[in-house]
């Protein structure tokens, strides 16, 4: 689990960007249980591939989390900020 300052900092040091594409998922993302948590996907395309499936975790308290609703607009807000 990163905090979002050191995920900043991991995703700039890497050098990732988030893409629009569906992906099946996580497994075991904290906060979610046992099973598939909804993840985005961040790839480098550079002379190195790299990439992460990244699932934004929901805050202890979150009344509105884990919706799908709730989750698609976070998806949205994640990949506008890190395109």
């Amino acid at each position: 689990m990163l905090t979002q300052e050191q995920f900043d900092e991991f995703v700039n040091l890497v050098g990732l960007c988030a893409e629009d594409i569906e992906t099946m998922g996580s497994i075991g993302a904290p906060g979610f249980g046992f099973g598939c948590a909804p993840a985005i996907s961040f790839t480098l395309h550079a002379d190195l591939y790299a990439g992460a499936y990244v699932t934004s975790c929901p805050k202890e308290g979150d009344e509105f989390w884990p919706t799908e609703d709730a989750w698609k607009k976070v998806r949205r807000q994640v990949i506008e900020h890190y395109q």
